[in-house]
């Protein structure tokens, strides 16, 4: 797994999403893997 590029993608789709309106946006726990999300936390902080 590109860690780096699953975390752009990730944010990519956050954008689009809340861009249609959404206010929730959930990912799969196969789609997004542990490391990746403790990363999310760290670069949201």
């Amino acid at each position: 797994m590109d860690r780096g590029a699953t975390v752009a993608k990730v944010c990519r789709l956050i954008e689009q999403a809340a861009q249609g309106g959404a206010r929730v946006v959930a990912f799969s726990e196969t789609f997004v893997g542990l490391s990746v999300v403790d990363e999310l936390k760290i670069a949201s902080i």
